[in-house]
């Protein structure tokens, strides 16, 4: 491989100890470190080149450029995505995968859901009241699974929903951690997936009926280009897929709730003006200033320069995610929660990498992310408009960059619940 002599390079035999210890933070301490806005390192014992900034977007998406084949680790396979699924395929194969899930991510499905949502949070408040202190992440993973499997298809009992909610987020965040945690993120696949296949299988069988255009009954009938259905353990890893990112969106939502504590001046607007509009600006801004992706990775498909880089076939390029949302070029005062960032609505939304950039209807942005935007926006409505309540004192709200992904330390606990009067 062909040194960069005009690249700066990250010193080190390999750094990858220290991604782990900085997190976050890796990528963008090192661009301002170097001065750069792209660098080399060596990760996992393969030579990386780390870029960031509006113009690295742009290359990340160009299709003739990079490929996704290969890109995620192995490790991140066994616990968040699981094997040979969408997020490996290129061409034509992710193209017609693609269109499976993009028929379940619909507008007026999503919109189904977000409206079971928000009942199911409404029927919610008189249990915590009951019940409070409640801790706020919990309760909303367990609602989200419970939602998403209803409007899926899948039957989930409720004396199993606190366990299948645990393990769905257990997967979540095996990704980016060794040790136990990575461990519990790769066990608790295992036992999704086995629950999942054998609901699959009983669809399959006619031991259990479904709706014929609910997003399982689509996956199961769902046929390669050679005509062949996927196997029972594939649909039922595709299948998590649709699930996992819905109650993964349950960490922006705490985030989204910690926001509304530590900004009480937008809460207070909030309750003044919960437009839709301002919903969505609030939103965007939970998505960007609280971390959730730290970057993105990519291989690239034939050698090729750009900004003085030789970038070489089969070379593991990452994308800086966390530091393209904090970028001073992109954004002004990026380290400040303002809505304000998102005034100018979609236009602004394109700047946001929070969970991929691109097209989603032929690229690799996520298909459910406009959902977790409405989900993100009926979560804040409820909790800044709909109910009243307080902190427990004395928790840990704090948060650790170094942790991917991260979470509020106490998953933000609440008391004192009460439905808001109308009008206020």
């Amino acid at each position: 491989m062909a040194e960069n002599n005009t690249v700066p390079h990250d010193k080190g035999l390999d750094n990858t100890l220290k991604l782990k210890k900085e997190g976050y933070r890796f990528i963008p301490n090192r661009m301002a470190e170097l001065k750069t806005d792209i660098f080399t390192t060596h990760l996992m014992a393969k030579k990386v080149v780390c870029i960031t900034g509006a113009d690295a977007v742009k290359l990340f998406y160009d299709d003739t450029k990079f490929t996704r084949k290969g890109a995620a680790p192995g490790y991140v396979k066994k616990s968040l995505f699981g094997q040979h699924t969408v997020h490996g395929l290129e061409g034509e194969a992710h193209k017609e995968r693609r269109s499976l899930f993009l028929s379940i991510f619909n507008e007026e499905d999503e919109n189904r859901l977000v409206k079971n949502y928000e009942e199911y949070l409404d029927k919610s408040i008189s249990v915590w009241e009951f019940h409070e202190p409640i801790v706020l992440y919990n309760e909303i993973k367990e609602a989200l699974l419970s939602v998403v499997c209803q409007w899926a298809g899948v039957p989930l009992q409720e004396d199993t929903k606190k366990g299948k909610a645990d393990e769905c987020m257990a997967m979540v965040f095996g990704f980016g951690n060794v040790g136990d945690v990575h461990e519990e993120g790769k066990a608790a696949r295992k036992v999704f997936e086995k629950w999942m296949e054998q609901v699959i299988a009983d669809i399959r069988q006619g031991f259990i009926e479904v709706p014929e255009d609910s997003p399982i009954s689509k996956v199961c009938n769902y046929c390669e280009s050679d005509g062949t259905f996927l196997d029972n353990h594939l649909a039922a890893v595709e299948m998590i897929n649709v699930i996992r990112p819905v109650v993964a969106s349950s960490i922006f939502i705490t985030f989204a709730a910690l926001a509304l504590h530590e900004f009480p001046e937008y809460r207070e607007k909030l309750r003044k003006d919960p437009s839709e509009n301002y919903l969505y600006m609030f939103s965007e801004e939970v998505r960007r200033f609280y971390p959730l992706t730290p970057f993105l990775g990519a291989v690239v498909r034939e050698d090729f320069e750009w900004k003085n880089c030789s970038f070489k076939k089969n070379q593991l390029v990452l994308l800086d995610v966390y530091g393209i949302n904090h970028d001073p070029k992109i954004w002004a005062n990026p380290n400040s929660f303002d809505p304000e960032h998102f005034s100018k609505i979609e236009k602004d939304s394109e700047k946001l990498v929070a969970q991929g950039s691109g097209d989603m209807k032929v690229g690799h942005r996520c298909p459910g992310e406009r959902l977790t935007r409405k989900l993100v926006m009926a979560s804040v409505k409820f909790l800044a408009v709909t109910i009243g309540y307080d902190l427990v004192k004395d928790q840990d709200i704090s948060y650790e960059l170094r942790k991917i992904p991260t979470l509020p330390q106490s998953g933000i606990k609440i008391h004192n619940i009460y439905r808001q009067p109308q009008g206020i």
